[in-house]
């Protein structure tokens, strides 16, 4: 064989390796950006605030549920959920109406972005805005016969407007005050030219289709229901009162709904076969029957855990089915005329969670606290959730705290309407009252387990503004209040490297400070411009260095324990800060959740700051934990879109638990990961550096190809 042709084959060898390798390098690029660096939602916990429903009045199985968090549909009577939220800029969905000529055809009204449309079921959506002066939408309404006109009511300045073209365009209507704060729209079906208006500013009817209108009444808080057989006889409530007119509105008698003295109506249901049945719900007190026209009601909420309904319909076709939506617990559904309820949640991601808190020795356990849902508990990291309550009298949890050494025991503690704190030796499988000594159980916002000695646990409250302290693992409990003065306590962390050093944060007084295991305590805010304190952490690293983050000024630092704090908001600006967490395996890097800004990052010790929310789509960040055994994945609980999960590549990973102890508080546990070569300062992939690398790797080969040669 000639030397010529040996050359050429070892060119040709050099050639396909140099290829090879780019394609491992862009594999390798795509793997570390593709699913890494990225939010996303974990499998729940399911749930939602919702603030609207609506039933296909063709294929009643096929229900849209609007919540805060974004908008639902369920083609199976509820049973799951799926999100249809493509085209949507607004995830506070307040308003549904669908096309009862062509349900494809679906409208939803939003908190800040006006009204949207859907002409396929709602897989995907269009603003639909022209001529909108406002576009805070509280209700929507459409014509039975000509579904071309529709009609939107406003929550601001801006009144109601009314289109004939699908919504193409908009007109205002005359004879709608300012601020009328529009409730609802109905339309009536016999005879569609007359509509009905509820709002805050009264009763409005129209017998033009909505061009002109005229107050029928003057009171504020109107919800209105039209009887579905006896013409000119309707329903109309007046916050939590309930009157009937048999004249089209024109006087009104009160029915006897005296079971209720407080609240607001959100819904009038009238059973279209047996109009003797109604059901009213209000926004504080649940769901209530009638069965005689109005003259006697009963309370009707067996299965619902949560009282707060926003909103309810009725299958059209069979009205014993009834759908409940809740202010926080999801979505509820009787097939029995409100005898029993069932929570109908599977899918809906929309859960209001206050924080999230990873096992310390099981790094796939995570759980998850919630105002009105209580406790949720996942094995595999966020995929499944299961909701953890037995024993509790109060789901209104706000904040928990686990054993580190034994973290199957752990303590929750909750807000008003109170039942103090609760203790479960079962990973929350179970849980009992643990309230001996404790005067006055209004509240709790923070509960913190000693790391060292765990059966010393400190809990404190926010309206009767006391810390309390147990040295039996919560069967007993004292109150510490030497040198308070009214603290409205929010977070509490113990210095691990000495157990006698307590920090408390609180709303108004900042940080106090005990170095005598919380008998006496000593506020710590000097350069604090901010004293309301939401979150409160120590360096793993430097016990005298501690951060809080603080309800409007972002994040103060101390070096020195608390004796001195400086601003730390490069990159952050002044946003409210619920929780902070350290990397638990590198220095200086921190995370932060904010309130309305999503996730920051640090790597300087809060030197600066950046975004990191790629993926996160709720932007209302609670909470936020990280595991010592496994710190490559970072957990964040979000309001109105559940739980979210990070995972960091992290190549310099060390997994030590014992870091995160200083970390040990009612909000927060742990940090994220640390370094890769291909990463940039906030932890992303340095496409920069990859091409760099390539070229490199390019110019080697090139190099030994002409050695052979």
């Amino acid at each position: 064989m000639s030397s010529c042709s040996i050359r050429f084959k070892s060119r040709q060898n050099y050639s396909l390796r140099l290829f090879f390798l780019f394609l491992v390098l862009i594999g390798v690029s795509r793997f570390l950006y593709a699913g890494i660096d990225v939010w996303t939602q974990t499998g729940g916990p399911y749930g939602g605030n919702i603030r609207a429903l609506a039933v296909d009045p063709v294929t009643p199985a096929t229900i849209y549920a609007g919540t805060v968090g974004g908008l639902y549909k369920s083609t199976d009577g509820g049973s799951s959920w799926t999100a249809i939220q493509t085209g949507l800029t607004d995830l506070v969905i307040k308003a549904i109406v669908i096309d009862p000529t062509s349900t494809a055809t679906v409208y939803v009204g939003t908190d800040k972005a006006g009204v949207f449309k859907s002409t396929d079921g709602g897989a995907s959506w269009d603003p639909i805005n022209a001529g909108l002066t406002g576009l805070t939408v509280n209700s929507l309404g459409i014509d039975p016969t000509n579904s071309s006109l529709v009609f939107v009511g406003m929550s601001d300045t801006n009144g109601m407007y009314r289109s004939i073209n699908g919504g193409a365009s908009w007109t205002a209507v005359s004879g709608i005050p300012s601020f009328p704060r529009i409730k609802s729209i109905v339309v009536n079906p016999a005879n569609p030219s007359t509509i009905f208006l509820g709002s805050f500013s009264g009763l409005y009817k129209s017998i033009d289709s909505g061009l002109n209108w005229v107050q029928l009444d003057s009171s504020s808080d109107v919800v209105v229901a039209l009887h579905s057989t006896i013409a000119n006889k309707m329903y109309a409530s007046r916050q939590f009162r309930l009157f009937e007119s048999s004249d089209g509105g024109a006087t009104w008698t009160q029915l006897s709904l005296s079971v209720i003295s407080s609240g607001r109506i959100s819904a009038i249901l009238i059973n279209p076969n047996t109009p003797s049945t109604m059901y009213v719900s209000f926004e504080t007190a649940g769901v209530y029957k009638s069965t005689n026209s109005g003259v006697t009601w009963s309370a009707a909420n067996t299965g619902t855990s949560n009282s707060l309904v926003k909103a309810m319909v009725m299958n059209p076709l069979s009205p014993d089915v009834i759908y409940s939506g809740t202010d926080i617990g999801g979505l509820f559904k009787t097939v029995d005329g409100a005898v029993n309820w069932t929570a109908k949640n599977s899918g809906m991601k929309s859960a209001s969670m206050n924080l999230v808190v990873v096992n310390p020795l099981v790094a796939s356990t995570i759980y998850s606290v919630s105002i009105g849902m209580g406790i949720s508990t996942s094995t595999d990291n966020g995929n499944n959730w299961i909701v953890r309550n037995t024993g509790l009298t109060n789901l209104n949890v706000y904040a928990l705290a686990l054993n580190r050494q034994v973290p199957t025991t752990m303590y929750s503690a909750s807000i008003q309407p109170s039942t103090g704190i609760f203790k479960s030796v079962d990973g929350g499988v179970t849980w009992n009252a643990a309230n001996k000594g404790i005067s006055n159980t209004d509240d709790f916002r923070a509960i913190v387990v000693d790391p060292i000695t765990p059966g010393i646990v400190y809990a404190g409250t926010y309206f009767s503004q006391s810390i309390y302290k147990s040295l039996d693992s919560g069967a007993n409990w004292v109150k510490l209040n030497t040198g308070l003065y009214r603290p409205s306590i929010t977070s509490m962390v113990i210095d691990s490297s000495n157990t006698s050093v307590v920090y408390v944060g609180c709303f108004g007084c900042g940080v106090l400070k005990s170095t005598d295991a919380g008998v006496s305590w000593v506020e710590m805010t000097t350069g604090m411009t901010n004293k309301v304190v939401e979150s409160i952490v120590i360096d793993p690293q430097d016990r005298s260095t501690l951060y809080v983050g603080t309800q409007a000024n972002g994040i103060f630092k101390t070096t020195d324990g608390g004796a001195n704090w400086v601003a730390v908001n490069n990159g952050l600006s002044d946003l409210q800060v619920r929780s902070i967490v350290f990397d638990p395996a590198s220095a200086n890097v921190l995370y932060a959740a904010t309130v309305g800004g999503g996730v920051f990052l640090t790597r300087d010790g809060g030197q600066s700051w950046r975004e990191m929310n790629d993926g996160l789509i709720h932007n209302n960040v609670k909470g936020l934990a990280i595991g010592g055994v496994d710190p490559t994945i970072i957990y964040a609980a979000t309001f109105s879109g559940s739980v979210y999960s990070f995972s960091v590549f992290n190549a310099g990973s060390t997994g030590n638990n014992n870091n995160n102890n200083g970390n040990t508080n009612s909000s927060s546990s742990g940090g994220s990961g640390g370094g890769c070569a291909l990463r940039n300062g906030n932890g992303s992939v340095d496409f920069t550096l990859l091409l760099l690398s390539l070229l490199s790797l390019t110019h080697l080969l090139r190099r030994k190809t002409k050695r052979v040669e």
